[in-house]
């Protein structure tokens, strides 16, 4: 059953990234905090929306120190967020997450202490390293030149420590609460977009909140951000059915829904064949349990 959850979440996903990186493409002079700040404020009314639906969970605000220490990662992720969103393809973005799932796997089995089979941990790997193929260049089959080693160490640290907090405090509080997904993420993206606008206000930026440029913005936050909700929901509630490395393994396939999003934008041969074959083959190994 999470399977599909997890699927559906990584379409949604793909979607976003195609849409946020659209963003910039149509109006690059947006400033990156007010950018980051309509994100946030969008996503949590996203999931208001989903919330008040009902379909995937009712929306309950939840207070807990815990969920503004996330608040604080999740502002430091978004701003990082923005600076790959300027500098990088959105397929070579996911490399920088995609290694995250080693990380998860050897938390699941000698912390959690999760049974693992060997197939599952090599569907895994073959996962990563098929998504890991589309962020190389389709001609040299390199990576791309913006993913120097700097950039790569520094944003992985940040996206793993953001993701792995995430997802184990999901699961944590899910069990102990029974919070489900849409009352999660909303209590973060409440505490987080009030820290964002605070920053906003802190660089004194306020005034660039209705130029042009961010007005141009809003309405790819707005439709970037309702796939984002769809696809952290759907996270959740593949995370409260199976293993965090499992779940964040199937996030490789994401490569190939967004380089097909994304097809006018640019073609790929090598790496789009070749990581379509190792996921494509592999998935069922990985989601088998």
């Amino acid at each position: 059953m999470w399977q599909f959850y997890a699927l559906g979440s990584l379409v949604a996903g793909a979607f976003e990234g195609v849409v946020d990186k659209a963003a910039f493409v149509r109006d690059a002079h947006i400033d990156s905090s007010i950018a980051t700040f309509y994100r946030s404020i969008f996503i949590f009314f996203a999931f208001i929306a989903i919330g008040l639906v009902g379909i995937l969970g009712e929306l309950s605000l939840f207070f807990h120190w815990s969920i503004v220490g996330l608040a604080l990662l999740y502002v430091v992720a978004a701003l990082c967020y923005t600076y790959l969103l300027r500098r990088v393809e959105i397929v070579s973005i996911g490399a920088i997450a995609y290694l995250a799932s080693f990380f998860f796997l050897f938390v699941d089995m000698y912390i959690v202490g999760l049974p693992i089979t060997q197939t599952q941990i090599a569907g895994i790997a073959l996962l990563v390293f098929g998504g890991l193929a589309f962020a190389l260049d389709g001609k040299t089959h390199h990576f791309n030149r913006e993913l120097t080693l700097g950039v790569l160490g520094a944003l992985l640290c940040i996206f793993l420590l953001t993701t792995g907090v995430e997802a184990y405090l999901f699961k944590y509080l899910h069990k102990t609460y029974a919070l489900n997904g849409v009352s999660f993420y909303a209590s973060g993206w409440f505490f987080a977009s009030i820290f964002l606008f605070l920053f906003v206000v802190g660089t004194k930026k306020t005034h660039r909140l209705l130029t042009r440029s961010a007005i141009i913005y809003i309405p790819y936050a707005i439709i970037g951000k309702i796939f984002d909700a769809f696809n952290s929901v759907l996270y959740a509630s593949a995370l409260a059915l199976a293993a965090v490395s499992q779940e964040n393994s199937t996030c490789a396939l994401k490569s190939g829904w967004t380089t097909c999003a994304s097809y006018g934008n640019r073609a790929r041969s090598f790496s789009s064949s070749s990581a379509a074959l190792w996921w494509v083959n592999n998935y069922r190994k990985v989601t088998t349990r």
